[in-house]
């Protein structure tokens, strides 16, 4: 899932037996950032709060290393037509907390076929 602004997408894998799914694309500061997600899902949006932890190369922030086993969370990926997400560093990094939006159209047929490589 590619964002509107082409420099960062969201991609899923799958990972001792498990489908991650994680933000990749420009440099995060910190080892672990909080992280606003929301899924449009019919007509409002579901709303996640959390902390996530950023990759070693800092230019990933893993939002879920283990999809299939976040019920609500799953349901509402694969409901939603679009995605937001804001990631929010401390004050003490120099990184300022960025929105990124995506489309979500086959996110379901995506899914499907990450889990079925497990």
């Amino acid at each position: 899932f590619p964002s509107h602004d082409r420099q960062t997408y969201l991609k899923m894998e799958n990972f001792n037996e498990n489908v991650n799914f994680y933000l990749k694309g420009i440099y995060f500061c910190g080892e672990m950032v909080n992280v606003d997600l929301s899924f449009y899902v019919n007509d409002g949006w579901k709303r996640y709060n959390f902390d996530a932890q950023v990759g070693s190369t800092k230019t990933v922030v893993w939002l879920e290393d283990a999809l299939q086993n976040e019920v609500n969370f799953l349901n509402d990926f694969i409901l939603a037509s679009k995605c937001r997400i804001r990631v929010n560093f401390s004050s003490d990094d120099v990184c300022t907390s960025t929105i990124y939006e995506y489309s979500m159209g086959n996110s379901a047929r995506a899914y499907q076929f990450m889990k079925e490589g497990l």
